[in-house]
């Protein structure tokens, strides 16, 4: 099994260009795609490589659509989600070669979590932060509606992989570290933004489960 990293990132972590290094280092990651929300703010020494995609955005396309983008155009079933904004443990990715198998929805992270060894447990709620780094198979990705730009992707992504009776787990142990949300805060008028795309989410959802009614 090789893995397919997506990070959206407008280039806000002075750190990221350096933990890319080391992502760019793991044997198990076949290819990391960056979608480029800030094309002007790119660093000169990230560069694409024979592993490194750049996909540039002529304008800031959100967290969302950039998700989608990303797994719509990676070329392995194993797909790693990750905010440009923290750092963990790498083992991870060898750790979850074994754990990710069709029945599994999201594989998620709690950023509250103190453990000090890597497991794998059963969720029903979605903890804090368990956005920010996720696995799960492109196979299992349910397209994020295209009007949720950057808020509720990954209650999205959880409560659908629920609803079609695939297991949600949360990964412990992983120490994440960094600077968590470190551009969501810059969005404009980001509350008034997140309360509006909780009406359309919770729509969005409706919808989905009228429609997988209707078809059973």
């Amino acid at each position: 099994m090789v893995y397919s990293v997506i990070i959206p990132t407008m280039w806000q972590v002075g750190s990221f260009p350096s933990f890319l290094s080391k992502l760019e280092a793991v044997d198990l990651i076949r290819e990391i795609i960056i979608i480029d929300n800030a094309i002007k703010q790119r660093p000169k020494e990230v560069k694409e490589t024979s592993k490194i995609k750049i996909i540039p955005q002529i304008s800031n396309i959100g967290v969302n659509p950039a998700w989608n983008l990303g797994a719509n155009l990676a070329t392995s079933n194993y797909l790693c989600i990750l905010n440009d904004d923290i750092e963990f443990d790498l083992s991870i990715f060898s750790y979850l070669v074994n754990q990710i198998d069709s029945s599994c929805g999201m594989i998620g992270i709690d950023l509250k979590d103190k453990s000090k060894k890597l497991t794998l447990e059963t969720l029903t709620e979605r903890p804090f932060g368990y956005g920010c780094l996720f696995f799960m198979l492109k196979d299992n990705y349910q397209k994020i509606p295209s009007r949720l730009i950057y808020y509720y992707g990954d209650d999205w992504l959880f409560t659908i992989s629920s609803l079609t009776k695939k297991t949600n787990k949360l990964l412990k142990g992983i120490s994440p570290r960094g600077y968590v949300s470190a551009t969501s805060h810059k969005i404009k008028n980001n509350v008034a933004t997140s309360l509006a795309e909780r009406s359309i989410y919770l729509t969005e959802l409706k919808s989905f489960v009228a429609l997988s009614n209707k078809n059973d």
